[in-house]
């Protein structure tokens, strides 16, 4: 199994499950997510389970390329209790479409839409095909700094049309 607590988030690095069974894929990947961002149960949804990860670090803020085939992410109110993970997540959808439960609020993400992710809630994701998506994981104290609520924001889908997914998305792409 890959160590996942080798891979610093202070440095930039690639990961992928290629090479390796379905079911031993989807294990190290969700101990990789739990490591690496937060806490979570990922369930495969295509029977042959894949993930490619490029991370980039960038101080306060790390970006996460994750590449995969259809799943299942769920984040439960226990595993909220006994992580106490108070960062957040902008997740851009690249390609493929998601489906996101999250808070009390649900939307549906296809290319270019994007939600705030509160580790502190619990979330249900989505992915019902191939995706390709970018996180931006940031400390809830550095992001609070620049966006006085961001639990206020969490949870609400911005679709590709929003007048802050374009600009938002172009900053976090030409970042990475």
């Amino acid at each position: 199994m890959v160590n996942a607590d080798t891979y610093d988030r202070n440095r930039d690095w690639c990961w992928s499950s290629r090479g390796q069974s379905p079911a031993q894929a989807l294990v190290q990947a969700e101990h990789f997510s739990s490591v690496q961002i937060a806490r979570t149960r990922i369930d495969d949804r295509s029977g042959n389970y894949g993930i490619d990860w490029r991370h980039y670090a960038l101080g306060p803020v790390a970006l996460n390329f994750l590449s995969v085939t259809p799943q299942q992410v769920r984040r439960t109110c226990a595993m909220t209790s006994s992580d106490r993970n108070d960062g957040y997540d902008l997740l851009l959808m690249r390609s493929g479409s998601a489906h996101m439960a999250h808070g009390g609020s649900s939307c549906a993400l296809a290319p270019g839409g994007m939600i705030l992710l509160d580790c502190a809630q619990s979330w249900d994701l989505e992915f019902p095909v191939g995706s390709d998506c970018l996180t931006a994981h940031m400390d809830g104290a550095w992001l609070k700094r620049w966006m006085p609520d961001p639990a206020e924001r969490a949870g609400i889908g911005l679709d590709a049309s929003h007048p802050w997914s374009a600009p938002l998305a172009a900053v976090i792409s030409a970042i990475a």
